[in-house]
């Protein structure tokens, strides 16, 4: 054991090296994201920088430096990963004034063991206890609920969230920026009441109720109404006034949200008019989040003078449950001149050996408007210690423990391989502050792959799927079955997709209603369920000029102004259609004949095929009503699939019937951009690839076991992931 004069040798050499290095160290004059040719790139005072970082929670062990913070930075900085974050609340307060000091004993302390490190510093800026606003706040300027229960958290809602908060996180950015850490900070990453934007509860209790929340949604009303008599029409209720309009209650049972219970029929949409009031608090909770978001960026810029970065938790469309999440403005976010990255964490619930993992957003639209979008990569892995993991990491929320550093590797090269292809960035973060990111093998593998991903940055291509994947954010605040009916609409979707071998693009309906999505042989719509009329007719336009494939899922564009109109789904996807209560379990026939997929549920509404001109697919298996088929629609083959759920087999069998190529057919994991091929699996054996006419797969780092013309075998264990160049 290293003696205490042996030590203090070691701490003063190292002091020594830090300020020689931090003398010769540019720092950020400088930040910048620019896309070129369809490739954001971080620029840090004009030179790329790969947008990968390592995070690292301070705030739970004891000795949490020493034992786990210092090895941790060195192994990342020895891997050439300069980029660091870390969490820190709002300045602790002596009397009225800001105390500093313990936010730059943090910065301190990384940049002792990497001279180099910049930093995205994640701040937490709302009113916080010991602040003299939050003594002087009044009751209901604190989030409520209809239970009766309140958070010692102030709502977004309330003035104080904004004045007070806004003035401290200005004082704090520009202290920052004069002082000697400012060269080392790259950008700013902020939010609240919890540090990713969503309402706080939300999901356990349900709406906030509290009196500021209230006087904001009466006010948005009031921007959207206009009148008390046109208010009372859209909700059809003669006595509704704005004055008087109350947050939506739950009937009881609802919270905290649920699947819904074996022999429950599950109500997929709120009713309109009469549960009006749901959707307009999905829209104004979205409203009220973007423009939260929007005016932080503002103030970031003008503290910053424009040379630093602004980042936000935003856009979670895929993994964010329940109507009101706040998350729906993502669109406001994107079009934005002050926003340049985004940020969600893997999706939780599918990330173990074999699952698809990939991304909660739209992550192709992203670089559409000159932004980055980072994966935070907090994945619990084998090195974690047990003795120092905080009580609330195992509770399941943040996925289940890798088995080995096998699982590790294999789990974090998937997830690199999605950053590749997807011209995304990431932190890995060691959530629990437990050393879950110390094993040097894990920074080996990177030091692996930066070149492949130094490459893909340095020689900048668009990424040009064959197939799109649409989604609309908005249509979700008409989403009433908050787990059952989200799930199978975006989660499931999106992870059935990723099983069909087929590249994929994630995007926005804005971006696709605007022109900005890539044409592809195929697009498909998960979600349209809530459309405007404008909408409606914006995605005919498009669709009956493209020569490519639509496929639409359970209700497209059923949702109207004063409720559900089956006749707006028939003009949509070019198939008459009626309500036929039922069972969503299908059995296909005709091309998808051989395939059964859906649950056995009573689903509602669900829609059948009622068109003689259309060609049936699949029939409900308890009534034998036709389920799914196909119509022209212009020059475009429209599918409708009927029900919620659908199958990744079934999905590959459509793309393949447009043309679209499959790199792997056995349910892996795929990710490929022209350049590079990289490939999950969860099953043991070989692997049996296949490029495109032209192409050939040359395995980098795997052993290819044999070739036949475009097709090579890799070999593969379960859990692996394999990378290949593709050539021609």
């Amino acid at each position: 054991m290293m003696s205490r004069s042996a030590r203090a040798a070691s701490a003063a050499l190292l002091l020594a090296m830090a300020a020689s290095a931090s003398q010769a160290f540019e720092g950020v004059t400088e930040a910048r994201v620019r896309v070129v040719n369809g490739m954001p790139r971080l620029l840090v005072n004009g030179r790329i920088v790969p947008p990968i970082a390592f995070f690292f929670n301070p705030e739970q062990n004891a000795g949490y430096r020493e034992k786990y913070q210092s090895p941790q930075v060195r192994l990342a900085a020895g891997a050439g990963v300069h980029l660091h974050s870390f969490w820190i609340h709002a300045p602790e307060l002596s009397g009225e004034e800001p105390d500093y000091r313990r936010i730059e004993e943090r910065l301190q302390s990384f940049v002792e063991d990497d001279p180099e490190a910049l930093f995205i510093l994640r701040i937490w800026p709302p009113p916080w206890e010991g602040w003299p606003e939050y003594r002087r706040a009044q009751e209901g300027d604190f989030i409520a609920y209809a239970d009766g229960t309140r958070s010692r958290l102030v709502t977004t809602a309330s003035p104080l969230f904004w004045g007070p908060s806004d003035a401290r996180l200005a004082a704090l950015i520009r202290h920052l920026e004069a002082g000697r850490f400012g060269r080392h900070i790259l950008a700013y990453h902020v939010g609240g009441p919890n540090s990713e934007l969503f309402p706080e509860g939300f999901r356990e209790r349900g709406p906030d109720v509290s009196e500021a929340n209230t006087r904001g949604f009466r006010d948005w009303l009031r921007q959207r109404y206009g009148t008390d008599a046109a208010l009372a029409e859209a909700w059809s209720d003669p006595s509704g006034r704005i004055e008087t309009a109350q947050v939506p209650r739950a009937e009881p049972g609802r919270f905290p949200m649920r699947m819904e219970r074996p022999g429950e029929a599950v109500r997929l949409f709120y009713d309109l008019p009469a549960e009006r009031a749901w959707v307009d608090y999905a829209d104004y909770t979205a409203d009220l989040t973007a423009r939260r978001v929007l005016a932080w960026a503002r103030l970031i810029r003008r503290a910053t003078r424009g040379r630093k970065l602004v980042a936000f938790f935003f856009g979670y469309t895929y993994d964010l449950v329940g109507s009101f999440n706040g998350h729906g403005g993502i669109q406001k976010a994107l079009e934005s001149p002050d926003v340049d990255i985004l940020v969600a964490p893997v999706p939780y619930q599918h990330r173990t050996p074999g699952e698809p993992a990939g991304f909660m957003s739209s992550v192709d639209s992203v670089p559409l408007h000159g932004k980055l979008w980072l994966n935070e990569d907090d994945l619990r892995t084998h090195c974690l210690n047990e003795a120092d993991v905080p009580a609330w990491l195992h509770d399941g929320t943040f996925g289940e423990r890798s088995r080995s550093r096998q699982e590790t590797l294999g789990l974090l090269d998937r997830n690199l391989g999605a950053l590749a292809a997807h011209r995304a960035g990431t932190w890995w973060m060691d959530l629990g502050g437990c050393g879950a990111f110390s094993d040097p093998a894990l920074w080996d593998l990177l030091r692996a792959r930066l070149p492949l991903l130094r490459e893909t940055i340095e020689r900048p291509r668009p990424y040009r799927p064959e197939v799109a994947v649409i989604a609309h954010d908005r249509s979700k605040h008409a989403i009433r079955s908050d787990w059952t009916g989200f799930y199978q609409t975006l989660i499931d979707f999106r992870n059935q997709v990723a099983r069909t071998g087929a590249p994929v693009g994630w995007y926005t309906l804005g971006d696709f209603l605007a022109g900005r999505v890539p044409r592809c042989r195929a697009y498909l719509f998960p979600n349209a369920f809530l459309l405007t009329d404008e909408e409606l007719r914006g995605l005919r336009r498009r669709l009956e000029r493209d020569s490519a494939l639509a496929v639409w899922v359970g209700a497209p564009g059923i949702v109207g102004e004063k409720g559900l109109d089956v006749a707006r789904s028939a003009r949509l996807t070019g198939v008459r259609l009626r309500l036929a209560p039922g069972r969503q379990r299908r059995v296909g026939s005709g091309a998808l004949a051989g395939e059964e997929w859906g649950p056995e549920l009573e689903v509602a509404p669900r829609l059948a095929v009622d068109d003689p001109l259309a060609t049936p697919l699949a029939r409900y298996a308890d009534d034998g009503l036709v389920a799914a088929a196909e119509a022209q629609l212009g020059r475009c083959r429209s599918v409708f699939v009927g029900g919620i759920g659908v199958s990744w087999r079934v999905l590959a069998r459509l793309l393949e019937s447009a043309g679209v190529h499959r790199w792997a057919r056995d349910g892996e994991i795929v990710h490929a951009d022209g350049r590079l091929l990289v490939v999950h699996t969860g099953r043991p054996g070989p692997l049996m690839l296949t490029a495109p006419p032209g192409a050939r797969l040359v395995p980098v780092g795997a052993e290819a076991l044999g070739r036949e013309g475009e097709r090579v075998t890799v070999a593969c264990e379960a859990g692996e992931t394999v990378w290949l160049r593709v050539e021609r």
